[in-house]
């Protein structure tokens, strides 16, 4: 899931002893805004959960690497994400997609399935619920950034509740009037995959004969 904030190189292609660390130097996020420094933190601890078990913790010279990433955690929790005002922002939402992130690799799904729930909650009160809207008129933020975020939060909620048997959150059409045929780039895969898991997990409430229908419609449509 790590495409969902644009990394340029995502989790998983870790830096190697002696190449140059591919994030930001601590001085030079000296002066900037929480967010920003929160952001980092996140970061850099979904990179740290992923260092394969015979990394050599030395070359961080940071102490137990697991330790390190939970107090970047505890700490952006407490200070940024229990604050509504700075988590209702374009940053703030990008820092629980990220916690989202943090505890799916933990197999934390009911945590995971929180931080989305509430993303998607933000989302709608900053308005991106209606990117996907062809009548939607606020470009306040750009409309790309927009999508971006509101399609990462469902895709979170989609996954997590897959696995709790939950329903979704987004509704039975989270990409609004949206024609997915007309979906640009790769993104039209995942616009997809939400969508069959939305009818999926819908059709867990049905019984009998309808819930075999519901089932026998997904197949096809996976099938095609």
């Amino acid at each position: 899931m790590a495409w969902v904030m644009d990394f340029a190189q995502p989790p998983g292609t870790l830096w190697r002893p002696k190449e140059p660390i591919p994030i930001r130097l601590p001085h030079t996020v000296v002066g900037s805004h929480i967010l920003i420094v929160a952001q980092m933190l996140l970061y850099f601890a979904l990179c740290l959960q992923q260092l394969p078990p015979d990394f050599d913790n030395t070359d961080l010279d940071i102490g137990n690497p697991e330790e390190t990433a939970q107090s970047y955690i505890q700490a952006v929790t407490r200070v940024v994400l229990a604050n509504d005002e700075l988590a209702c922002s374009v940053q703030g939402v990008e820092c629980l997609s990220l916690l989202g992130m943090i505890h799916i690799n933990e197999f934390h799904i009911g945590k995971a399935w929180s931080i989305f729930r509430r993303a998607l909650d933000l989302l709608r009160l900053l308005g991106f619920h209606s990117s996907f809207s062809t009548s939607n008129q606020d470009h306040s933020v750009d409309l790309e950034t927009q999508r971006h975020l509101w399609l990462s939060a469902v895709m979170g909620d989609c996954y997590c509740s897959m696995l709790l048997g939950f329903e979704t959150a987004s509704g039975a059409k989270p990409f609004a009037d949206m024609n997915l045929s007309d979906s640009a780039g790769e993104n039209i895969i995942y616009h997809q995959l939400c969508i069959l898991s939305i009818q999926l997990t819908g059709s867990d409430r049905t019984s009998g004969e309808g819930k075999l229908r519901d089932t026998s419609m997904l197949n096809q449509e996976l099938e095609n």
